[in-house]
């Protein structure tokens, strides 16, 4: 497949293939550490409000998402979310529970468990030619306090930022000569 374009933004994530296409080289560093990802519904409302622990093994977020439902990112280590993701949902459940509590009272799984070891990759270039890659293709971290997120935004306006700046400099280039 061929694509032609002005503009390429690569916005695909830590393991970017538009990253990897490009062969813009890039820096891993392993958390040594695994996070673990669900959804669970719980008796009480969350009422908008994300939570978030830290413990000895790593950060517990739970993350509003609808209704009675929050996204779960729970940081352990490799050996630690390979038997978290193991066990069976009673088990899972009471360690969660034991963990963060019940502020919203007793939590439900509302989707399969799934695993994503944790590292810090920094592209050394966000632009090759006309293609610039943004948010977790350039820069991914560790999901504490979701400064990955932060980044991302941060990008996204940088570039729309540049590409109007671009689009005046060309509108003033194009005026004729007095």
């Amino acid at each position: 497949m061929n694509v032609s374009a002005q503009l390429l933004v690569g916005a695909d994530g830590g393991n970017s293939t538009v990253r990897k296409l490009l062969e813009i080289p890039q820096q891993v560093t392993e958390y040594g550490q695994t996070a673990l990802v669900t959804t669970v519904h719980s008796a009480l409302p969350h009422r908008n409000t994300a939570f978030e622990r830290f413990t000895e093994f790593g950060p517990l977020a739970l993350l509003p998402v609808a209704g009675k439902q929050s996204a779960v990112v729970w940081t352990r280590s490799h050996e630690q979310a390979e038997t978290l993701l193991n066990a069976n949902d009673r088990e899972f459940l009471a360690e969660l529970q034991d963990c963060f509590g019940y502020r919203l009272g007793e939590l439900k799984l509302a989707a399969p468990r799934r695993a994503f070891p944790l590292s810090l990759i920094r592209a050394e270039s966000m632009v090759s030619g006309r293609t610039v890659i943004i948010g977790n293709a350039v820069h991914q971290l560790h999901p504490v306090a979701g400064q990955g997120f932060n980044l991302g935004i941060r990008d996204v306006a940088l570039l729309a930022e540049m590409l109007i700046e671009q689009r005046q400099h060309d509108a003033i280039s194009a005026m004729p000569a007095c």
